[in-house]
């Protein structure tokens, strides 16, 4: 895992500070998360006990889900591949995980350097994502615990909705993270927000 003296792709970056919170947006880095791209068959019982065995969750079977403990979560991104998000070190997790998967296929790659995660919060939460979201995020197609892959305008993205508040975290390129950090302070700007 990166250090804490680390530079992120969005040192430097900020957005117009205060506004109407009560109403508003709250914009926050999630900094240095430890992300592992995880692929196994679904479908085998040993890769599913091993992973739980390693990390205490099952990764989801049901398309764009997620199963999560505190201070991480595994996302669905295809029959086969799953991404995990943790506060954890990355090397240790990646450890556990090829440790309990050695007898079955699977592969683990740690891609904490790179990925940017980016959370937003807030009652309009939903409304700034939805004006260049392409995926339908009204609270009868998309949930706590539900995740995405697609474009944040031009930004590829994936989406994760952590709360009903609504809370969302954006999982992007280091490449796009000024973009979608600038795109968001932009279109959050009619709500009032602040950058935490």
């Amino acid at each position: 895992m990166a250090e804490a003296t680390a530079l992120s792709a969005l040192d430097g970056v900020t957005g117009p500070q205060g506004g109407a919170w009560d109403a508003g947006i709250v914009l926050t880095e999630v900094r240095f998360p430890t992300l592992l791209n995880l692929r196994g068959d679904a479908s085998d019982a040993a890769f599913g006990s091993g992973v739980e065995s390693a990390l205490g969750v099952v990764p989801p079977a049901a398309p764009n889900t997620v199963s999560q403990i505190e201070g991480l979560a595994v996302l669905w991104l295809a029959p086969d591949e799953w991404l995990v998000v943790s506060t954890g070190e990355a090397e240790d997790l990646a450890g556990k995980l090829e440790a309990k998967l050695s007898s079955v296929f699977a592969t683990v790659v740690d891609l904490s350097d790179n990925y940017v995660c980016i959370r937003i919060e807030g009652a309009q939460a939903r409304r700034v994502l939805q004006k260049g979201w392409t995926l339908d995020l009204h609270p009868r197609a998309f949930g706590a615990g539900q995740c995405a892959q697609s474009m944040l305008s031009h930004a590829p993205v994936i989406l994760r909705q952590t709360s009903d508040v609504p809370g969302y975290e954006l999982i992007v390129r280091p490449s796009f993270a000024k973009y979608t950090w600038e795109w968001l302070v932009d279109a959050s700007a009619e709500y009032g927000h602040r950058v935490a």
